[in-house]
């Protein structure tokens, strides 16, 4: 990922990082991703996902999540 990515809050959404990070919400997070309901874009053949978007749609402030 390149820093310009990295500054604009993208983040490599994988599938191993999730199931690592929310198990229990992997499948349900992954699919709403590719069904657009969680903002992202798919770059070579990779999703990336802005972490404020995700956090904000579980709900959770980004600040408690650092």
């Amino acid at each position: 990922m390149s820093e310009s990515e990295w500054k604009k809050g993208l983040y490599y959404l994988g599938m191993k990082e999730l199931e690592d990070w929310l198990p229990w919400k992997a499948a349900n997070i992954r699919r709403l991703i590719r069904t657009g309901k969680i903002k992202g874009k798919k770059i070579k053949g990779y999703w990336l996902v802005r972490i404020k978007d995700l956090y904000k749609f579980l709900g959770q402030k980004y600040e408690d999540m650092e």
